[in-house]
C-alpha cells in the first residue's frame, strides 16, 4: 500500500469436481448422524483464509426412482464402444400418453428438494499461524510482492464485486 490507500476488496470463486464429491446415506449405516461426520470437501489453508472465508453449500435431493432413471442415462450415455457396453436402447421414464398408454414417452419428470448452508471461517478458526504475506514494508520493491498482493485479477475466477449474499449473517 504505496499511497496509504486500502486496495479494493476481492472475492475469489472456486467450486469443487461435483464427480469428486462423495454422498453418504445415513440410514443405510446403522450409525446415528449426530456422531458421524462427513467431509465433502477439502481446501488448502492459504493467505485467502486471512480474510472471511466463505464455503457455501448447495445440495439437491431427489428420489430414489428418479437417481435410479438418471443412473440408467449415465450408463447408457457413457458407452465407450467396447463389445461390454450396455446395448442402445430407449429409457423408459415417468411419462406417458393417457389416450395411449402403450406409446414409448421418454422423459422424467421429477421435482427436487433444494437447500443451502453459508458457512464462514475467519482468521481466528484456523489452528496455527499464518503469515501476513501482503503487508507493505517501505523499502520493499514491487517485484518482490507475490502478484496476488498487487491484482485480484491474478487469482482464477476473481472479481472486485461484492456478491449480494456476502454480509447475510
Amino acid at each position: 500500500n504505496p499511497f496509504n490507500k486500502a486496495p479494493p476488496d476481492c472475492y475469489v470463486f472456486d467450486f469443487p469436481d461435483p464427480e469428486r464429491i462423495a454422498l453418504f446415506n445415513g440410514q443405510a449405516s446403522g450409525f446415528s448422524t449426530n456422531q458421524n461426520r462427513q467431509i465433502v470437501a477439502q481446501r488448502v489453508v492459504d493467505e485467502s483464509f486471512l480474510s472471511r472465508h466463505y464455503f457455501n453449500v448447495r445440495q439437491v435431493s431427489i428420489s430414489r426412482e428418479s437417481f435410479d432413471y438418471w443412473q440408467k442415462v449415465k450408463v447408457l450415455v457413457n458407452n465407450t464402444g467396447s463389445v461390454f457396453d450396455t446395448p442402445p436402447a430407449q429409457i423408459r421414464g415417468n411419462l406417458y400418453n393417457d389416450i395411449d398408454p402403450e406409446e414409448l414417452v421418454l422423459g422424467y419428470f421429477e421435482v427436487a428438494k433444494v437447500s443451502q448452508k453459508r458457512i464462514y471461517t475467519t482468521r481466528a478458526d484456523v489452528p496455527f499461524f499464518l503469515p501476513e504475506i501482503c503487508t507493505y514494508e517501505r523499502n520493499r520493491p514491487l517485484d518482490k510482492y507475490p502478484k496476488t498482493c498487487l491484482r485480484c485479477s491474478e487469482f482464477p475466477n476473481s472479481t472486485n464485486d461484492t456478491p449480494h449474499w456476502w454480509f447475510d449473517q
